[in-house]
């Protein structure tokens, strides 16, 4: 009798031992991690959802790919003349985050000729650039009203 509890122990052991173990080799949710980002592409865009705050769906992309087609360089003040024109030639970060409990997408754009991209670092970690010009863009999107909040060209 003292046998079967020993045996019956021996397994409760191993098999919360097993569980716990497999919890513990879980790696924990960077969003910084690029092993979390999820890739997005289209005929007219490439880009990493990076799930800061919340993670959007492809669907949200895409509302928010339909909308910034829609500028136009008179409503950029003329700083944004590449960006309309060469659009799909930008690759993308779409940062998930939350501002007043608001949902905005943050995307950075980074031109196809800038050697970011030609490198690949941009699929290999967060980027952030100072000067660059049209090279790079940001653009801040809110996910309720599906509208664009602000364009933002870098500077030369």
């Amino acid at each position: 009798m003292k046998r079967r509890h020993i045996v019956a122990l021996f397994v409760i052991l191993m098999s919360v031992w097993q569980r716990a173990d497999s919890v513990s080799a879980e790696k924990p949710l960077d969003p910084l991690d690029p092993a979390f980002w999820t890739r997005v592409e289209d005929s007219e865009y490439v880009g990493y959802i990076i799930p800061m705050d919340w993670s959007a769906t492809p669907g949200d992309i895409e509302r928010f790919e339909s909308e910034v087609r829609n500028v136009r360089p008179h409503e950029t003040s003329g700083h944004l003349d590449r960006f309309v024109t060469e659009l799909h030639q930008y690759r993308r970060h779409y940062w998930c985050r939350l501002e007043g409990g608001k949902k905005i997408l943050h995307v950075w754009f980074f031109h196809q000729e800038s050697e970011l991209v030609k490198d690949g670092d941009w699929e290999k970690q967060i980027v952030t650039v100072r000067g660059g010009g049209d090279l790079f863009f940001q653009v801040r999107f809110d996910m309720e009203t599906e509208k664009i909040i602000r364009v933002l060209p870098n500077h030369p």
